[in-house]
């Protein structure tokens, strides 16, 4: 079973969005801070795969990390 998920923080801000699989992060995940971006990519099998961004404290891509593809 496969669900999308958000999760928020105590003053109702966005801090996580993703997928779930069989009790697992699977696919696309966004983590945020204070409501801002701060990562997005994939997850397979529970583990970081592919490119994932990484943002600074404003929002703006800072930096590209690619992870081992486990597909």
């Amino acid at each position: 079973m496969s669900w999308w998920w958000k999760e928020y923080d105590e003053r109702g801000k966005l801090m996580y969005e993703g997928n779930y699989s069989n009790g697992i992060k699977e696919g696309y995940n966004k983590t945020y801070k204070n409501g801002i971006i701060q990562s997005e990519g994939k997850y397979t099998n529970g583990r970081l795969s592919g490119s994932w961004k990484y943002y600074d404290e404003n929002g703006k891509m800072i930096r590209i990390q690619n992870y081992e593809d486990y597909d």
